[in-house]
């Protein structure tokens, strides 16, 4: 900065930005480690807590709005076409820092202007970093476009998302890129769910689990363990939804597995309420089956956990 500021050295401007939006991804994910929210959440005495210090996450977005003033001139005033790829970078890491914040309105306004940057530059000049995060603003919108209950301007985005991975994945072997299509198949399954099309979103579930059995099981992404939680949970949902009662209760086991995990070895106690629900169901599912001792264990620990919350 002082470069840059006090000696003029303008040239050194993209290599600013690109220390601000990697300032910005480390704070990001600093701000999301387990054992520094368990180390909040014990220094206040609480339970429950956010899912990310929101001081953490106010210094990555004030790095990522530097770095996209900076991109942002260098790209679209002075022709630096090549910096496209990192602007886009930049927006997405800020509007998935701003959805997590609760501030939906300004992440989808940075997503879809990654989103238009990326159209724009890939087809003048067809640079694959774009192509992926044109993917990355499609199923950001795609989430929160759902929770706006714009349920077909989601569907949309999604699938967009999906056609995109699935191109790149063709071209890098497809295991790059198998835990964003994870994601995104779970959000269009969601969407779907949300619909009705309850036979469709659990063929989505069903695809985005087998991606996360590999990826979570076999490849340790730890990172994917709530998303491949969640989707096991849902598709179950989807299934009672249809009114057919599970032969037996593994993907729940499996879930409640991971839940627990997440819950009582890495401090997620915001994700108790899944923990919980996830107990009640497999008490559902245990009952109808005619285990009623098992099913009653399971009611008690979804009782004492609920009692938590209340």
């Amino acid at each position: 900065i002082k470069l840059i500021d006090d000696q003029g050295h303008t040239e050194l401007e993209s290599d600013l930005a690109a220390c601000l939006t990697q300032r910005g991804l480390a704070q990001r994910a600093q701000a999301r480690l387990p054992e520094v929210l368990s180390a909040y959440r014990q220094a206040l005495g609480i339970r429950g807590g956010p899912t990310s210090l929101s001081y953490l996450d106010e210094l990555a977005i004030r790095d990522f709005d530097r770095a996209i003033t900076i991109y942002s001139r260098l790209v679209e005033q002075d022709g630096h076409s090549e910096l496209a790829g990192q602007l886009a970078l930049s927006l997405n890491s800020c509007a998935k820092t701003r959805r997590d914040q609760g501030n939906n309105f300004d992440a989808l306004q940075d997503f879809e202007r990654a989103a238009a940057l990326c159209t724009q530059f890939i087809e003048q000049h067809g640079e694959a970093e774009l192509t992926h995060q044109l993917a990355t603003s499609l199923a950001g919108q795609g989430e929160l476009l759902r929770s706006q209950q714009r349920l077909a301007e989601a569907f949309e985005n999604f699938g967009r998302a999906i056609e995109i991975l699935d191109r790149l994945g063709d071209e890098t072997t497809g295991t790059a890129l198998a835990g964003d299509r994870a994601v995104t198949l779970s959000g269009r399954a969601d969407v779907l769910r949300d619909q009705g099309n309850l036979a469709e979103a659990k063929l989505g579930y069903d695809e985005a689990i087998r991606l996360y059995t590999d990826l979570v099981e076999q490849q340790r992404r730890t990172d994917l363990t709530y998303e491949f939680a969640r989707a096991l949970y849902h598709r179950n949902n989807v299934v009672r939804d249809q009114g057919t009662l599970p032969e037996t209760t593994q993907e729940l086991d499996k879930a409640i597995s991971l839940f627990t995990t997440l819950v009582e070895k890495q401090g997620r106690t915001e994700l108790t309420i899944e923990l919980a629900s996830s107990l009640a169901r497999r008490g559902d599912v245990l009952r109808a089956l005619g285990k009623a001792v098992e099913s009653v264990k399971d009611f008690d620990r979804a009782i004492t956990l609920y009692t938590r919350l209340v």
